[in-house]
């Protein structure tokens, strides 16, 4: 019973995701720029399909939700740009 509770808490307690499709988004830790481009679930993980920007070609990239946020990326508005600072 105890089991059924904990099941349904996390059920109904699920953390809203900040990431969306077509959404550009930039890692602090690793200074990378994605595209996300479709959104896959995999064994009821969210998982994102994204293009890697400033590379010679275009690679595709399977993430999941966590790995966004364990990465501390960033959602960038459109109106931003993005200035190295050395």
């Amino acid at each position: 019973m105890i089991n059924l509770v904990k099941f349904f808490e996390r059920v109904i307690n699920k953390p809203h995701c900040r990431f969306s499709v077509g959404q550009k988004i930039y890692s602090v830790k690793t200074k990378k720029v994605l595209n996300l481009k479709r959104e896959i679930y995999v064994n009821e993980i969210k998982h994102f399909s994204a293009c890697i920007e400033n590379t010679t070609r275009k690679n595709t990239v399977l993430l999941s939700e966590k790995a966004l946020n364990d990465e501390l990326y960033m959602v960038i508005d459109k109106e931003t740009k993005l200035v190295n600072t050395l």
